[in-house]
């Protein structure tokens, strides 16, 4: 979301189509403008303007899926990507206990 007014630890904030006062308690203030990831009403952190680009089209690309729709347009990053192995399960990797 992004902010729109911004009154100490109390945020008014825009995004999906919606307006929503959004707690800044867990970020501290922050200025007009800004965007912020927010879930339950409160704002975790912030983030870039692309970071909320990209968080806002995966949303959307799980909704179109849902709905049979196209989606692999608005996860372009995603598609002609292998998916990485978290450290410690790549297959070369050497295992607490295991002789490199």
């Amino acid at each position: 979301m992004r902010i729109v007014e911004s009154n100490g630890l109390v945020a008014l904030c825009d995004g999906a189509g919606r307006q929503e006062t959004v707690s800044l308690a867990l970020t501290g203030e922050l200025a007009e403008g800004e965007y912020v990831l927010v879930h339950l009403g409160t704002a975790l952190r912030s983030m870039s303007e692309e970071e909320a680009a990209d968080i806002s089209n995966a949303i959307s690309a799980v909704a179109a899926a849902v709905e049979g729709r196209d989606y692999e347009h608005l996860i372009q990053d995603l598609v002609d990507r292998e998916p990485a192995l978290p450290p410690g399960l790549h297959p070369d990797d050497d295992l607490p206990g295991q002789a490199g």
